[in-house]
């Protein structure tokens, strides 16, 4: 199994092209989990009924900070149902693409430690997703 590096690593929000800003992509998917478990008195070795839940899938996003950044994110935060197009090996022709709609927010933007670099995160928050490949038209 070939081994992947994010060198090539595409993201579009809203329509725009992010991704050189950008130096990290996670995406999760969490569920509630509930325990559902009731008492069992005559049963020598108990199980628990763990329930699952609402999903909870998201993209958390990090960079390097820099006004230009700065300026082309800020009008993409705070937004419902924005469009977005992620691609973890790029987007050439048949590579995957995992895309939807989403909510964008927790901009933490300039944040700065005495020996590191400048850096910034968002989350996207997935209310809709699809995954399939490019096809070699617009990487959207």
């Amino acid at each position: 199994m070939p081994v992947i590096t994010g060198k090539k690593v595409y993201l579009k929000l809203g329509g725009t092209n992010i991704s050189t800003y950008c130096d990290s992509v996670n995406k999760s998917n969490n569920q509630d989990e509930q325990d559902g478990t009731t008492f069992q008195p005559d049963v020598a070795n108990p199980k628990k009924n763990i329930l699952y839940g609402f999903e909870d899938k998201r993209l958390t996003v990090g960079g390097k900070w820099s006004q230009e950044a700065e300026d082309a994110l800020g009008d993409l935060m705070g937004l419902t149902d924005i469009e977005w197009v992620y691609g973890p090996q790029g987007h050439a022709t048949g590579q995957v693409r995992y895309h939807g709609q989403g909510n964008t927010g927790k901009y933490t933007g300039a944040i700065s430690t005495v020996n590191g670099v400048t850096t910034f995160t968002f989350e996207i928050a997935i209310t809709s997703e699809t995954t399939d490949t490019f096809n070699g038209g617009s990487p959207s």
